[in-house]
């Protein structure tokens, strides 16, 4: 998988936008036998380079995701791999029991993928050439960053050397909603795949349409427990899950949950394909979530012009300099600021009517919904009147705005 960044500012990741699209970066992706090979399916080594540079002159960094837990399944004929070719360099077999993964801390640094062979980070030589590795493709390929694949399955004192190998942003993959133990590993990496608020988003606007009180225990939760809750990874749709849009499929809320992974606290993770409302599922293994892009890219789509809007706004206000404050909950709305930037999400299709007092406006501006610009509010002593309508979420920014006063709303907000 390449990642890509769309920022104004080198490394400055709070100010990104991730998107991912499916592509296998070594031979054989998750299961690689030889890891300083490009796949020929996609291209050569000079292509790879060349993309990047080619991304670099258009402002969009390029995160590459890795995996350093475990090699492709060779059926113990290790001399296939390159370069751990030898059956010391493996954690001698015995397969995870998921059941029990996260109870047994051993088992699940120690065992098996079903037949992917498990490296041994305690092996000096395996730990040395994998960061060896990393620092290689980092530096030859010149990426701005990793994303590391089953985080949870390699002991945190490796990681450790292993992002300070690579020498840029890491985001690792760590599959637990519990914020307790998915915190520890920001312990070795700069951010955390956000399954916290994820599951949170999934059960609040899915088919479980829980309360909406729900995101800010969740919230609350993960500001107890991570030290830099504003790197973390929030996404609506990933590859490893069927899409949201196959669970739930109502556009409305799949728009919710997509306002909130933009504007929340966090790094904004959008999958390929959610701006073309892709719908696949996961039943068994991989595949039908992981959709053909090309031949079904429209960029008129409703939802690629709904992200592009988003985005637009989160880049022009640079809410990633501005707290994430709440600013009004019931069971069915949550509505919350970024700076000047007013979010306001719902999981009911009804049509009703919220006055928001708490919100730090002066009286008397004008707010305008981004994706309805004739949806104006005015702020009145009482506070803001806003009717939420039909499911859709609403961003309401200030009508007139000058950049000399967005530099002074901003120093005060």
């Amino acid at each position: 998988f390449f990642y890509f960044f769309f920022s104004s500012r080198r490394r400055h990741t709070r100010s990104s936008l991730v998107s991912w699209a499916r592509r296998c970066v070594q031979e054989t992706g998750y299961a690689m036998t030889k890891m300083y090979n490009v796949n020929p399916h996609f291209g050569t080594e000079a292509d790879l380079i060349e993309m990047v540079n080619e991304a670099h002159k258009r402002g969009i960094y390029v995160m590459v995701d890795v995996v350093a837990n475990h090699v492709g399944c060779v059926n113990g004929q290790y001399h296939k791999v390159h370069p751990f070719d030898r059956a010391e360099h493996y954690h001698p077999y015995c397969p995870i029991v998921w059941e029990k993964v996260w109870e047994n801390r051993w088992m699940r640094e120690n065992c098996w993928f079903a037949c992917l062979p498990d490296l041994d980070q305690s092996n000096p030589w395996v730990r040395s050439e994998l960061k060896k590795w990393i620092n290689y493709i980092v530096n030859h390929y010149k990426f701005d960053g990793i994303r590391v694949d089953t985080a949870p399955h390699v002991p945190i004192d490796f990681w450790k050397e292993f992002v300070d190998a690579a020498g840029v942003f890491q985001i690792g993959e760590v599959v637990n909603e519990v914020s307790a133990i998915t915190s520890e590993y920001q312990q070795a990496f700069d951010s955390i795949t956000n399954y916290p608020i994820f599951n949170v988003l999934e059960r609040v606007f899915g088919r479980n349409k829980n309360i909406m009180y729900d995101i800010r225990t969740r919230i609350n939760d993960i500001h107890k427990y991570f030290k830099d809750p504003e790197v973390l990874g929030n996404f609506a749709d990933n590859h490893d899950l069927s899409r949201f849009l196959h669970e739930e499929h109502s556009i409305p809320m799949f728009k919710n949950a997509l306002v909130y992974v933009i504007f929340g606290e966090g790094i904004p993770i959008i999958y390929y394909g959610s701006e073309q409302g892709f719908n696949g599922g996961k039943p068994n293994g991989d595949g039908p979530n992981r959709e053909t892009l090309w031949g079904h890219m429209d960029q008129n789509s409703d939802l690629y012009k709904f992200i592009r809007t988003a985005v637009e706004a989160r880049k022009r206000f640079q809410i990633w300099k501005s707290k994430h404050v709440e600013r009004y909950v019931l069971n069915n709305i949550y509505a919350f600021t970024r700076g000047l930037v007013l979010i306001c999400t719902t999981n009911s299709h009804d049509s009703f009517w919220v006055t928001i007092g708490y919100h730090g406006y002066p009286e008397g501006t004008k707010l305008c919904n981004i994706f309805n610009p004739g949806d104006c509010v005015f702020v009145q002593k009482k506070g803001i009147d806003i009717n939420m309508a039909g499911g859709y979420p609403k961003v309401y920014v200030p009508g007139q705005i000058t950049n000399q006063y967005l530099n002074l709303y901003l120093i005060h907000i």
